[in-house]
């Protein structure tokens, strides 16, 4: 198990704790074998404190770093979609979802976690309201980028960057500043994949797509389609 604590040096830092607690508070009632497990969590009188799972094996981040077999790929595709499909059926969406969210247990199933600025889909939520952007720029979904409204083809269109990173070990979109990378996945053309990839091109189109409504709607959808 790990244990993720508030330091007192931000015990008093009130966005911080909200966010922790909320974190804690969404994942806390799931159980799934692709969502990080909650045991516990709460408040001392000296610090806030989360009790998780531990993963020994690390993270995808490092893997894709090493070099992904393509059916190693499309394995992980299909897990962090299942993990997709469980937080998207109780109205989360992750916001964040990266390479570094995404750990691997000591039997290398994967889970997916860090749900730090993930909300609920809720009419008055944080997750729904514009003008604030959040996350990670080269994960970052156009509608995001712009600090529209998100709902859940926000996941599923940094889950396409994932996969073409998973596949090439590159990322398809490259800038040197935070705009530049909004600008590139608002504008820019999705890259095409070397010809010996090319099967998954058709897939990468629907999990890429600008338009949230050009995208695999639900993770349901790109996994029936796998």
């Amino acid at each position: 198990m790990v244990l993720k604590v508030i330091g007192r040096d931000l015990i008093n830092d009130h966005a911080y704790v909200k966010r922790f607690v909320e974190e804690a508070e969404l994942v806390a009632g799931i159980r799934s074998p692709y969502v990080v497990q909650v045991f516990e969590h709460g408040f001392t009188d000296h610090c806030g404190f989360m009790v998780m799972e531990f993963f020994p094996r690390g993270d995808l981040k490092h893997r894709i770093e090493v070099g992904l077999r393509v059916n190693d790929a499309v394995h992980c595709l299909a897990n962090i979609a299942y993990g997709l499909q469980t937080i998207h059926k109780v109205g989360i969406v992750h916001r964040d979802l990266k390479p570094a969210n995404v750990m691997f247990r000591h039997d290398d199933t994967l889970a997916l976690a860090d749900f730090g600025i993930s909300q609920r889909l809720e009419p008055d939520s944080d997750a729904r309201a514009s003008g604030r952007v959040l996350g990670t720029p080269h994960y970052m979904s156009p509608e995001q980028g712009r600090g529209e409204p998100v709902d859940v083809r926000n996941d599923i269109y940094s889950l396409g960057v994932m996969f073409y990173e998973m596949l090439t070990g590159d990322k398809p979109y490259c800038g040197k500043s935070p705009a530049d990378l909004v600008y590139a996945h608002i504008n820019v053309p999705l890259p095409r994949l070397p010809s010996k990839l090319r099967r998954y091109q058709g897939v990468l189109k629907k999990l890429l797509a600008k338009d949230p409504g050009d995208r695999y709607q639900t993770a349901t959808e790109l996994l029936d389609d796998l």
